[in-house]
């Protein structure tokens, strides 16, 4: 099955999870991440808003906040670029170019200097390779990170392998509803 058939299936697989099971997997999901060390000890962390069928981390975007944490979301500009934007409290979002809410803010901040940064995808497999939506918005921002890449996914969104290419950047670890997936020798 090529790239976009199996992106097709696999956004498919996700959209057909009810609202109200994707809501209880989400809780799951975050629930998950806020007893992750790595979430914990974060000072720096980057999140996303979630569109469609996506895990919600609407509640880890705000406890971030009540926690102390720096909280940077994901803004697409021009030329395939994304940056981290720094979000803080009683912001609002906004459409941005590919109709995903964003921060307007203008504080960025360098993506070797974000300690955690959580990141969507369509499917994950169980070596850290993510699909995304075929832009490569993702894949070029973290070539640079050098803090904990984590995937968050739904668990039926997690396969045993995804085709990849030289530009697509592996997860640290994955998390589910179901666990948390560590990576090679990553812990």
């Amino acid at each position: 099955m090529n790239k976009a058939d199996l992106r097709r299936e696999m956004r498919a697989r996700r959209d057909a999870i009810t609202a109200k099971d994707r809501e209880i997997l989400s809780m799951q999901l975050r629930e998950r991440i806020f007893a992750m060390e790595e979430y914990q000890g974060a000072c720096r962390l980057m999140c996303y808003a979630a569109i469609g069928s996506e895990p919600d981390l609407s509640q880890v975007i705000e406890r971030a906040l009540m926690d102390g944490k720096s909280l940077y979301l994901p803004r697409t500009e021009q030329h395939h670029v994304m940056r981290a934007v720094r979000f803080h409290e009683g912001e609002r979002l906004a459409l941005g170019k590919m109709n995903v809410p964003e921060p307007q803010g203008d504080e960025t901040i360098d993506p070797r200097e974000i300690d955690l940064i959580l990141v969507p995808g369509v499917a994950f497999d169980r070596a850290g390779n993510r699909m995304g939506y075929g832009a490569g918005y993702y894949d070029r921002f973290l070539v640079n990170g050098s803090g904990l890449k984590l995937g968050v996914c739904f668990e039926q969104q997690l396969l045993d392998a995804l085709p990849t290419d030289e530009n697509d950047i592996q997860m640290d670890a994955l998390v589910t509803e179901r666990a948390q997936y560590n990576i090679g020798g990553h812990t």
